[in-house]
């Protein structure tokens, strides 16, 4: 299976706590702003789980960042669950 990756580009906003749901997942949130060119900047909120917690501790409040991320969905019965499953932030070029 192959998948698409997207990236975002923006100011890190927000880092929010370690969340756990069960002793086998966590998750952790973090936001990004970005085209903050247009009358509105857009947040893009992303999810990290488990052992991609760390990822973002490098990171400061302001700095402008890449991540690197793919989408998938899947159905359960008459819903569709999407996932955004970053792979990797680095400093914005």
């Amino acid at each position: 299976m192959c998948f698409q990756t997207f990236q975002v580009t923006g100011v890190l906003t927000a880092v929010e706590a370690e969340v756990e749901f069960s002793p086998k997942y966590k998750e952790r949130t973090f936001v990004v702003k970005y085209d903050t060119s247009a009358d509105y900047a857009y947040d893009a909120a992303l999810t990290l789980a488990n052992t991609k917690i760390g990822m973002i501790d490098g990171f400061d409040i302001g700095e402008n960042i890449t991540v690197h991320f793919n989408v998938s969905s899947r159905k359960v019965k008459d819903n569709y669950y999407t996932k955004v499953n970053v792979g990797k932030i680095e400093p914005a070029r």
